[in-house]
């Protein structure tokens, strides 16, 4: 990954806070409050460690997938504005639902 080693940047850098950017992210956001239940423990729905563990494991593999389908979704649009700008001949045509 090249993006590995990103520094940190310090608060009064200028970049958005986690909790602005996952204002943009609601999947993202419920799925991280569903990890700070379990940490919680909120509901005493987990009494063995294997059952947290098989939640925590089942909300990470949903993060995985919300991460990468958003990502895919923003490739897209980016090659599409691209190519739209390297030809403007170029008609854009929309996915029928």
């Amino acid at each position: 990954m090249s993006n590995q080693n990103r520094s940190i940047d310090s608060p009064g850098s200028g970049k958005r806070s986690i909790e602005e950017r996952l204002k943009e992210h609601p999947n993202l956001m419920e799925r991280l409050h569903a990890l700070a239940d379990v940490v919680e423990n909120a509901g005493n729905d987990w009494e063995k460690a294997d059952d947290a563990e098989r939640c925590v494991l089942e909300e990470v593999r949903q993060i995985g997938h919300e991460v990468l389908q958003g990502w895919a979704k923003r490739q897209q649009r980016k090659k599409a504005e691209e190519a739209l700008t390297r030809n403007p001949e170029l008609k854009r045509k929309e996915k029928k639902t």
